[in-house]
C-alpha cells in the first residue's frame, strides 16, 4: 500500500546559485510515478492557507510536491478507510526551498499554510486534475487535530464551506 513520503533532493551549489532534481524517475519511493500535469501556486500573502482536499473519483491522483519559495506547514491525513493508517495526520514545516520534496498518494487529503509572505509550491501530479472528481474537508475540523500555527488571513470561500469529515461521506 502507498503511503507519503518526505524525501531529499538532489542539490547542487556553485556560484550561480543552486539546480534541484524534485523529480527522479529512479527513485526507489517512486518509481511508478508518471507526470501528466505540472502545476505552481504562488500566494503572496503570509496565512494563506489551501486544503484540506483530497480526490473523490477517476484516475489515482498522486502527487510530488516541493516549497519552491517561502515556508509552508503542511498537513496529510490518510483517509483511505482500508488503510491500517486512516484517520492518522502527518504534520511538516516546510522551510527551505528545493531541499525536499514530498511524495502524496491518492487517498489522502493535503492542505497547507503560507507561514512567510511570497510562498511557491510545485506540483507534479501523476493525473490531470479534473474539477468534478476532487472535494475536501474542513480545515479546522478538531476530528482532523490538525495543529495549524497560524490563523488563515486568506482562504477561499470553498475550502471555508467543505464539511466536517463526519458529514463528508467520505468513501476513497
Amino acid at each position: 500500500m502507498k503511503t507519503f513520503k518526505l524525501y531529499k533532493t538532489k542539490i547542487y551549489s556553485d556560484s550561480r546559485g543552486i539546480f534541484s532534481r524534485s523529480f527522479d524517475k529512479t527513485n526507489p519511493d517512486i518509481l511508478d510515478f508518471n507526470v501528466a500535469q505540472v502545476n505552481i501556486s504562488y500566494n503572496p500573502a503570509q496565512a494563506t492557507l489551501r486544503g484540506m482536499h483530497f480526490q473523490v473519483s477517476g484516475p489515482p491522483e498522486d502527487k510530488i510536491v516541493c516549497l519552491l519559495t517561502g515556508s509552508v506547514f503542511m498537513a496529510i491525513v490518510d483517509l483511505r478507510a482500508d488503510s491500517p493508517t486512516f484517520m492518522h495526520k502527518t504534520e511538516l514545516n516546510l522551510a527551505s526551498p528545493l531541499k525536499n520534496a514530498v511524495y502524496i498518494p491518492s487517498g489522502y487529503a493535503t492542505g497547507w499554510i503560507s507561514t512567510s509572505p511570497k510562498t511557491s509550491l510545485q506540483y507534479l501530479m501523476s493525473a490531470r486534475y479534473e474539477e468534478c472528481t476532487f472535494s475536501g474537508v474542513r480545515f479546522d475540523d478538531s476530528n482532523l487535530g490538525i495543529n495549524w500555527p497560524l490563523s488563515p488571513k486568506v482562504i477561499s470561500e470553498q475550502d471555508l464551506n467543505w464539511p466536517k469529515i463526519e458529514s463528508s461521506n467520505i468513501k476513497l
